[in-house]
């Protein structure tokens, strides 16, 4: 049957073979997207000491100081209340939803742009603050977790759309954004003139599909630090003030939480209920913990196979039923993979990021990290005498070699918003093999006439290929492949030496014929189509087919002669 055109980029072809003649389009980027901003230094005790030097302020009248802008900080933000037009309210519960509270206020106001209230709530936060110390006999700055005020401006922003500011009202006067992709992309198509249906934060019909994910694919081309940068100024107008002993100071912005939806839209509410009670019994049977982990880039012990004892986050797959539908959640530490059927005919796959040093970015390695530099000396000590450049800097500077450009490799990938576009690959790789792992388990092809091929020689590029032997001795194999780690970022021949090999090598020549042999299986492998080369890397990818094969192969070797009748009855 023909299937429509989806983005490849998206929706894997095996996903789309099976269900693209019951999915009207597909729509991927941002959903969630929360940004910290903090002042670096004033987070360590030493430099806290400095600043207060260079602000003249003493230890002793720190409380009073810090008192004193809590207060000013409070009284602006009920005074920009004020001349907008607009409530302050404090909230007294924490059980109180804001997001519940604003959009009542929006409504019942009918705000359309701008400023919508502006909430405080007294709640926990990493603070400075000045305390005696055991041992000696005077203050010292400190750093401790405290509650203080915080106050949280809403807008209802002409390019972003609903959004809000939150502003931590003591030292160091740390800084939260969050703000959300869709409304984001809705603000979007409105200016283009595009038309849509939306529920909630979801788009449940859309005249241009491939406008709208163009306008989507756009918002990784944002200027953040001025995007952000322009969010923070009505919100805190004392940032020059408190930024004036250290005139070179500035906010530094990362990416605390992303989260990153491919939705499909089916043609009616029956097709996709067929599918997804599959997905969600497929789910929860087949992406065990260690799977789970291994598919969000934690390491798991490959000779017990167990959670490492070491990891102290959760490792679940949950089944959770909302409002807006059933949902399937898989969660290792502090990143997680989910699914969901929204609205009777979406389905959307998330994939949520808090930790991202859990991927890799290629990128220019990172210059060797300098010593953290010490506060300025005290006039009344003596200063140390200023060191002398190093020898190779000193033959450097005096010759004509042009400076070498830095080399690129892979690297872990990291918090700031300079990443923020590489987050979205990996979260797109992450949704898309995430369908393709759905999608194996609807073929129809009985599996002799996937696995037929693999039990056959063949010949390619020229040389001849041994035939697999995928329920004898190439099942540990083939089982190796399956695994979940290597979904994302692909694995590498020492990958599989773990897992083939028990044991380290005697000698240098022991692990060379190890890692030989490996090779070996690599060719075979590509060869019959179940893994590709990654370009200019050393890594290798399962292929589409191969995954197909893989998941049925894996299912018989579990599956008993009982369970084989009745589904052959069936």
């Amino acid at each position: 049957m023909q299937t429509k055109p989806l983005p490849e980029d998206l929706v894997p072809k095996s996903f789309m073979d099976q269900f693209g003649f019951v999915i009207k389009c597909a729509l991927g980027g941002w959903d969630r997207l929360r940004f910290h901003a903090s002042l670096r230094p004033l987070f360590s005790p030493q430099w806290m000491r400095t600043y207060l030097c260079a602000a003249k302020v003493r230890l002793t009248d720190f409380a009073g100081h810090a008192q004193g802008l809590t207060h000013r900080l409070l009284q602006e933000a009920q005074n920009l209340a004020t001349r907008s037009g607009r409530p302050y309210q404090f909230l007294r519960s924490s059980k109180t939803s804001k997001e519940k509270l604003i959009e009542d206020i929006a409504q019942r106001d009918r705000i359309r742009s701008g400023l919508i209230a502006v909430l405080g709530a007294v709640e926990p936060c990493l603070a400075m603050t000045v305390r005696g110390a055991r041992d000696r006999r005077w203050l010292q700055p400190v750093r401790e977790q405290r509650k203080c005020l915080h106050l949280y401006h809403y807008y209802e922003h002409p390019v972003v759309g609903r959004c809000h500011v939150r502003l931590q009202t003591w030292y160091p006067f740390s800084v939260d954004v969050c703000l959300n992709g869709r409304l984001w992309l809705a603000k979007q198509m409105d200016a283009a003139g595009l038309a849509y249906r939306r529920a909630d934060n979801c788009f449940i019909e859309l005249a241009d599909p491939a406008g709208a994910q163009a306008l989507a694919d756009a918002q990784h081309q944002t200027n953040w630090l001025e995007l952000l940068n322009g969010l923070l100024a009505p919100a805190h107008p004392l940032r020059e003030q408190i930024l004036k002993p250290f005139p070179n100071l500035f906010y530094y912005w990362t990416v605390t939480q992303s989260e990153y939806a491919t939705d499909l839209l089916f043609t009616n509410e029956r097709e996709l209920a067929r599918a997804y009670r599959a997905f969600v019994l497929h789910g929860l049977c087949t992406f065990q913990s260690p799977d789970v982990m291994r598919f969000l880039g934690h390491h798991v012990p490959v000779k017990t196979g167990r959670v490492d004892a070491r990891f102290r986050g959760d490792v679940r797959s949950d089944v959770l039923t909302r409002h807006e539908g059933v949902c399937i959640k898989h969660v290792a530490g502090f990143n997680g993979q989910k699914a969901y059927d929204k609205f009777c005919n979406l389905l959307r796959v998330e994939n949520t990021v808090n930790r991202p040093e859990a991927f890799t970015v290629f990128r220019a390695q990172s210059a060797p990290k300098a010593p953290a530099p010490l506060p300025p000396t005290p006039r009344w000590s003596s200063a140390s005498p200023p060191q002398s450049l190093p020898a190779d800097l000193r033959v450097r500077a005096n010759t004509c070699v042009p400076p070498q450009k830095p080399q690129r490799s892979w690297q872990p990938l990291r918090r700031t918003v300079t990443d923020l576009p590489r987050r979205a690959q990996v979260s797109r790789a992450a949704n898309k093999r995430y369908l393709e792992a759905l999608a194996s388990t609807q073929v129809d092809t009985p599996l002799g006439e996937l696995a037929g091929p693999l039990c056959r020689p063949l010949t390619h590029d020229g040389r001849r290929y041994r035939a697999l032997h995928p329920l004898g001795t190439d099942a540990l194999l083939l089982r190796a492949l399956s695994r979940g780690e290597w979904t994302i970022a692909g694995f590498r021949n020492r990958d599989l030496q773990l897992l083939l090999h028990t044991g380290q090598p005697r000698d240098k020549k022991a692990a060379r014929r190890r890692s030989a042999a490996v090779g070996r299986k690599l060719r075979l492998l590509r060869a019959h189509g179940l893994i590709r080369k990654l370009p200019h890397t050393h890594r290798y990818l399962i292929t589409e087919s191969g995954r197909t094969i893989l998941t049925a192969l894996v299912a018989a070797q579990q599956a008993n002669t009982q369970k084989l009748t009745l589904a052959l009855a069936a």
